[in-house]
């Protein structure tokens, strides 16, 4: 996913970073609010591949 570069310094949430997480909660299915709460947290580490974010994985038994 590709999302447009924001206009604006990236050191505060302005209009246009609203605008583009707005989307990608849209694309993503989540509740587009605008408010970058904790489901949307998840699946932009999830897509981004954070390494210090938390993962699950499977283990054996």
């Amino acid at each position: 996913m590709q999302l447009a570069k924001a206009e604006a310094e990236p050191d505060y949430f302005d209009d246009t970073l609203k605008r583009q997480l707005t989307e990608f909660q849209r694309l993503q299915h989540l509740a587009a609010d605008g408010i970058a709460g904790a489901r949307t947290l998840i699946h932009l580490d999830n897509l981004t591949g954070a390494a210090d974010s938390p993962h699950l994985q499977a283990g054996q038994r």
